[in-house]
């Protein structure tokens, strides 16, 4: 094809071509030959609102961001259950508070598609609500009354922030991670819970909140679970940058409040009060010792990943999940 250059994303059945300037003409003519004159749609992005994949973009060139948002389908989501008139709630979760599960009563249709919805919110454009998802899909098939009205908090706290979108800034794009992990949160399994955020410049890429597979035996094993998950994205996103051109020539820096795990770290091999842990022990120090990663620390009370490993009060909320919607990481 010519030589400008493009950006082909694929996404299930759908296809998007990102270019820098016009669109390759013979591109165009090579994709609607093969699949029909109807099959492109050409959209200038720049100062509207354009829809993609159930999502909104708004792209401003002059000030170089980018906001996505789900405005549309919230609205959808709280006329399909009801709650288009509901008073707004300032908090997906009550603070401090845990879900339990149910005796088994078998899957509930109606509960399943309403998390499932939230579900799509949280891993897209929510962020803020990651934790309060999290919780409500551990229940699929041992919920109860207590869980349905979590729902209902949730799609409450959505109606007051309906127009929140995730900003994605331009500047420098140098990937960093931000990890924590809630020990022993689980309090039907004691479970730990790992939540982590990457970050390209200043633009949140990628989040997860999760309940981590085994049972961590004390706090470190649970930061070290979590490091261990975070680094495997980071691997995967620089490997992205790299083919995109974009190549991180210096060790991405993760922050995390656990010095505990950083010191672990340090030693050359795990004593045998953690040689349990071995294995994510080996493969964390193997990036770092390759210069992939850099652990550094960062403590608790402005860590941002500390919103998606448990519930938080209001002030803390604001404070912690704001920065990652508004594209304000660094």
């Amino acid at each position: 094809f010519s030589n400008s250059e493009s950006h082909l994303g694929l996404h299930v059945d759908d296809a998007l071509i990102v270019t820098f300037g016009p669109p390759p003409k013979d591109l165009l003519d090579f994709l609607r030959s093969k699949y029909g004159q109807n099959s492109i749609t050409e959209v200038e992005m720049n100062n509207r609102r354009t829809p993609l994949l159930g999502m909104h973009w708004t792209v401003d060139n002059a000030n170089k961001t980018c906001v996505i948002d789900q405005t549309e389908f919230i609205d959808q989501l709280l006329r399909d259950t009801g709650m288009q008139d509901c008073i707004p709630n300032p908090l997906p979760a009550p603070a401090g508070e845990h879900l339990f599960a149910q005796q088994e009563v078998g899957a509930d249709p109606e509960y399943i598609s309403h998390v499932g919805a939230l579900m799509w919110l949280s891993n897209h454009t929510r962020p803020d609500i990651a934790f309060a998802v999290k919780e409500l899909a551990r229940h699929t098939l041992h919920n109860g009354e207590p869980h349905r009205q979590r729902v209902k908090q949730v799609l409450r706290y959505l109606k007051g922030t309906r127009t929140l979108g995730l900003t994605l800034r331009g500047g420098e794009l140098v990937l960093s991670g931000y990890v924590d992990a809630s020990y022993a949160e689980c309090k039907d399994t004691r479970k730990s819970t790992t939540g982590f955020v990457l970050a390209l410049g200043s633009s949140v890429i990628c989040h997860k909140s999760t309940t981590q597979p085994s049972v961590a035996t004390s706090s470190c094993e649970a930061e070290l679970y979590a490091a261990f998950e975070a680094t495997l994205h980071i691997e995967y996103f620089r490997n992205i940058l790299s083919f995109l051109g974009m190549p991180q020539n210096k060790p991405t820096i993760v922050h995390t409040d656990s010095q505990s795990a950083m010191a672990l770290l340090e030693r050359p091999a795990p004593d045998k009060r953690s040689k349990h842990i071995d294995v994510r022990f080996f493969r964390c120090k193997q990036s770092r010792d390759n210069q992939l990663v850099e652990f550094y620390f960062s403590p608790s009370t402005t860590l941002v990943p500390d919103v998606m490993t448990k519930a938080t009060a209001r002030a803390r909320h604001t404070m912690l999940t704001m920065p990652m919607m508004e594209g304000r990481m660094e």
